[in-house]
């Protein structure tokens, strides 16, 4: 089974995908709605964001890595890959290796229990399975943890029907939901 980059340097090139049910890809509707905003949105010129070019990126609950992937193909400098799973993680390295992406780190852990990090990003994608209510635990880690920084731009898909009350510091910028999946923007305070 696999799954095409849609746009960047690797646009069209196929990534490997688990075979089975574990994992939940995100829709490629959905990722082209995310890049989108992550190229647009009126919220990256008001926090003098870099969108995608340059930006270090956070992929959270990574699976075989699209979201990441799809960062990189687009100008991303850096992302750093996060799954419990071990057959996740190695997907990741083969498709890295398939891709020649060379910048990139891996993380085997669970997203609300975050190992801490030296440097924040200025991204955070994440992709959760849903039904499972892990959007707060995850985000909470990532401020406990050192991942955020001021104006970090964070990308949440959750389950359509899925409740989501931010705690501060976290801003819910913009939700659109495509079928099945919402996709929420969120970016952090200036004091955190």
């Amino acid at each position: 089974m696999s799954l095409r980059i849609l746009a960047g340097k690797w646009r069209g090139r196929a990534l490997t995908m688990s075979a089975g049910k574990a994992v939940r890809p995100t829709a490629s509707r959905v990722r082209e709605s995310m890049f989108n905003l992550l190229t647009h949105h009126r919220i990256l010129e008001r926090l003098d964001h870099p969108g995608l070019t340059g930006a270090r990126i956070a992929d959270i609950c990574a699976g075989c890595g699209a979201l990441g992937f799809e960062a990189l193909s687009r100008g991303a400098a850096h992302v750093t890959f996060v799954d419990q799973s071990r057959a996740s993680l190695e997907l990741v390295r083969k498709n890295a290796a398939m891709l020649e992406a060379s910048d990139i780190h891996t993380v085997q852990c669970h997203a609300a229990q975050l190992p801490r990090v030296v440097e924040p990003f200025d991204t955070i994608l994440m992709d959760p399975p849903y039904g499972k209510n892990l959007g707060i635990p995850i985000l909470q880690s990532l401020l406990q943890q050192g991942w955020l920084a001021p104006h970090t731009l964070l990308l949440l898909e959750t389950g359509s029907r899925e409740p989501l009350n931010l705690p501060e510091p976290f801003n819910l910028v913009d939700s659109r939901t495509y079928g099945a999946a919402t996709l929420h923007v969120i970016v952090t305070a200036h004091n955190i």
